[in-house]
């Protein structure tokens, strides 16, 4: 089943997709990551490991010669987990560093794409709120928001269901995107 819903690749497209199936998710994940080589657009992925065999394991299923993307520098797939290890300061991003790192990342993905814009899929946010750091995640999401104004970038942002606390968590995460997918209702 593809979820074509997440077509979107321009400049300033902040998706969520709230899951609770993984294997959804991924599919999901590849369906925007492969509209996104289709175009020729330079590609970055932030994610578990889990999610990151997935993905990668979907798109080679769909033909996309995933590692000879990766070696030409089109292609960057990265740990969540080490990611927010470059930005994270006590428990809270701190907003140079997150600058520093994403800034320097997407700049060497989109060198692969000329004019194109980079396509992008992450879940330190989830990682975030899986850890119970709400406030944390929320600051992230804004953080990604303001990195838009200076690079050109498509992302869509994986929640897990289980990691959405509160329907105060759910109102700041969609605050922060402009499309929302999996829209759920907290108990």
């Amino acid at each position: 089943m593809k979820a074509r819903a997440i077509l979107p690749g321009n400049p300033g497209h902040h998706a969520v997709q709230f899951y609770s199936d993984e294997d959804r998710l991924c599919l999901a994940v590849a369906d925007f990551l492969a509209d996104g080589f289709a175009a020729g657009q330079p590609t970055l992925v932030i994610a578990t490991p889990d999610h990151r065999k997935r993905i990668r394991a979907e798109l080679v299923s769909r033909h996309f010669g995933v590692t000879s993307l990766i070696k030409s520098g089109s292609v960057m797939i990265l740990d969540a987990q080490e990611m927010l290890e470059q930005f994270m300061v006590n428990g809270r991003p701190h907003t140079a560093r997150f600058r520093a790192a994403l800034g320097a990342v997407l700049e060497r993905v989109s060198l692969f794409g000329g004019e194109s814009i980079v396509r992008g899929y992450g879940e330190m946010v989830d990682v975030l709120c899986g850890a119970g750091k709400y406030d944390a995640a929320i600051q992230v999401e804004g953080l990604w928001n303001e990195l838009a104004k200076a690079h050109s970038f498509s992302l869509l942002c994986g929640y897990s269901v289980v990691n959405v606390a509160s329907d105060q968590v759910y109102a700041d995460v969609c605050a922060h995107h402009t499309h929302v997918h999996g829209a759920l209702a907290i108990a």
